[in-house]
């Protein structure tokens, strides 16, 4: 049963942001895949692709906003407007670390060694099934909350992925001839790709606890 029943514009508005932030995810983790695969730097990354992913951001700030008015303005779904809320917050949050991501890592430009090129496929692919996961439990719960265990599982799954991915990339920069300095901002944009992931476990959990509140 759908959540807001024949309220067909507040879930078409919910629909279009998680289609922005699904594509957003998608659109970063193919163009890395991309440059892997044509041996170039993931460092160089081009201003059209950073305004691309902060466009997405973007429109997720609009309908963030456009939904909370709904919800309140209308007095929708006084029981989980709360969960609700806060999952479009948690959403929009996500977009603008993504965002702040690819901008920090198109203006220090960190270059990227051999060594660390295969486990950054790695870690980018678990983000990017993370992102998918993710976005698919949010419907599920706006759809069929039944359905949300198996891609918060399945995010869970991919999240532990990008741990040891990354746990194995750290080990093997720290062991690195590599100036202290270089290292520290590998380090840093490492550990920045796997919070990601991490953020979208954080969101995933708390859509199980909004789809058990809304089966009750």
């Amino acid at each position: 049963m759908k959540i807001f029943g024949r309220t067909k514009a507040i879930e078409a508005d919910i629909d279009a942001l998680l289609d922005a932030v699904s594509e957003q995810g998608m659109t970063l983790t193919q163009r890395l895949e991309a440059k892997l695969d044509q041996g170039e730097l993931p460092g160089e990354i081009d201003e059209e692709f950073v305004d691309r992913l902060v466009g997405y951001k973007r429109t997720v700030s609009g309908l963030r906003r456009r939904i909370e008015t709904s919800l309140i303005r209308e007095m929708l779904i006084p029981d989980l407007r709360g969960e609700v809320m806060s999952l479009i917050e948690r959403l929009h949050d996500f977009t603008e670390d993504v965002s702040h991501l690819v901008r920090s890592v198109s203006l220090i430009r960190p270059r990227i060694p051999e060594f660390l090129v295969q486990d950054l496929r790695g870690i980018g692919r678990a983000l990017g099934s993370c992102a998918e996961q993710m976005v698919m439990a949010a419907r599920a719960f706006f759809r069929n909350p039944h359905a949300v265990h198996d891609h918060v599982h399945k995010v869970g799954f991919h999240e532990s992925e990008s741990d040891s991915l990354t746990n194995q990339a750290i080990r093997k920069l720290f062991d690195s001839d590599l100036e202290l300095a270089e290292k520290v901002l590998l380090y840093q944009m490492i550990t920045a790709l796997d919070g990601l992931c991490d953020g979208a476990e954080s969101i995933a959990d708390a859509i199980t606890i909004a789809a058990m509140k809304r089966e009750e």
